[in-house]
C-alpha cells in the first residue's frame, strides 16, 4: 500500500478510468475556486491585490485569507462571506463523479469506505525517518510544509508517501537541490515528472504550464524549492536555531539519501533528504 488520493484508488480498483477522473477533475477546478478568485469576482478584491497576497504566501506559511485581512485587503465580514461562499460551492472528487455520471452515490459510499481502511496507516505524519535524520527539527517542518506550499503555491494536491532507501529517480527528469547549513546540515532534493515539475513552476512564475519550457520548468521547480526550505527555515528558527540557504542547484543527482514520494493527481515526485 501507498499514499494515494481518492481518484487513483477508485482506478485502481477498476471503478472508473483516467479519462472519467480527468473529467472530474476538471469539474472540480472550474468549480473550487480559490478565495483570492472570488475575492475578485465580487470586488473586494483586485487582481493585483490578489496577486500579492499569492507572493506572500510563498514567504509565509499563512492562509490566503488571515493574509489578506493582515494586509487590510480585505475586511473581516468579507473574509467570512468569502469562505462562506467556498464552502457552499466545493465540490470532491467523489461528488464530481457523481455529478457527472461516472459513479453512483451507492458505488460512493462503498469505495469511501474501502478507501478509508487503505488509508488509515498514513493519515499520521509520515513515517520511514531514518535515525540520521530523526533529531533534525527541521526535517519534520519540511514533511508537514510540502502539502501545504503545493496546495498554497500551485494548487496543487500533494500527499507524502513513507521513506524508503533511494532508488532509480530516472522516471523524475526534474531535480532541483539546496543545501540547508545550520548545527545539522541537510540535503534537499526535490524531484519530480514533467506535469507536476510544470505544475509547481506556473504557481512561481504565475505563467501557464503550457507555456513553459524546460529550462522555464526547472528554474520555477527550483524557486519552489526555495519557498518549501525558506518557509521550514521560518518555523525552525523560532526555536532559536540560525540556518543559512546554499545556492540552488538546477540539474541535481543526488546518490544517497531518504526518499518520499510525492503522490498527487497532477503527476509524481519525490522528496530526496540526506543529512551531510
Amino acid at each position: 500500500m501507498t499514499a494515494r488520493f481518492f481518484g487513483q484508488y477508485l482506478i485502481e480498483s477498476g471503478e472508473i478510468d483516467a479519462a472519467m477522473l480527468r473529467d472530474a477533475l476538471g469539474l472540480m477546478d472550474r468549480q473550487n475556486k480559490s478565495l483570492g478568485e472570488l475575492g475578485v469576482e465580487r470586488g473586494y478584491l483586485s487582481e493585483a491585490e490578489a496577486s500579492r497576497v499569492n507572493v506572500q504566501q510563498r514567504i509565509r506559511d499563512v492562509t490566503f485569507g488571515t493574509l489578506a485581512v493582515e494586509m487590510r485587503l480585505l475586511g473581516a465580514d468579507q473574509l467570512e462571506e468569502l469562505l462562506r461562499v467556498q464552502r457552499e460551492s466545493r465540490i470532491q472528487i467523489g461528488q464530481a463523479l457523481v455529478k457527472l455520471g461516472h459513479l453512483t452515490e451507492d458505488a460512493l459510499e462503498e469505495q469511501l469506505g474501502g478507501f478509508k481502511r487503505d488509508q488509515e496507516p498514513y493519515e499520521d505524519r509520515v513515517t520511514g525517518v531514518p535515525d540520521e535524520l530523526a533529531d533534525f527539527g527541521l526535517v519534520v517542518h519540511i514533511l508537514d510544509l510540502l502539502p501545504r506550499a503545493c496546495l498554497r503555491v500551485a494548487r496543487v494536491r500533494a500527499k507524502l508517501s513513507a521513506g524508503e532507501s533511494l532508488d532509480d529517480l530516472s522516471h523524475h527528469p526534474y531535480r532541483v537541490s539546496v543545501m540547508v547549513r545550520g548545527a545539522h546540515t541537510l540535503e534537499i532534493t526535490l524531484c519530480a515528472d514533467r506535469e507536476l515539475a510544470a505544475r509547481l513552476a506556473s504557481g512561481t512564475s504565475g505563467l501557464p504550464a503550457a507555456r513553459l519550457d524546460r529550462d522555464l520548468i526547472a528554474d520555477g521547480l527550483g524557486e519552489f524549492l526555495n519557498v518549501l526550505a525558506g518557509g521550514a527555515i521560518s518555523i525552525f528558527e523560532h526555536d532559536g536555531e540560525v540556518t543559512s540557504l546554499d545556492p540552488l542547484r538546477l540539474d541535481a543527482h543526488p546518490s544517497d539519501g531518504t526518499v518520499f514520494p510525492i503522490v498527487s493527481p497532477e503527476g509524481s515526485g519525490a522528496l530526496v533528504l540526506r543529512s551531510a
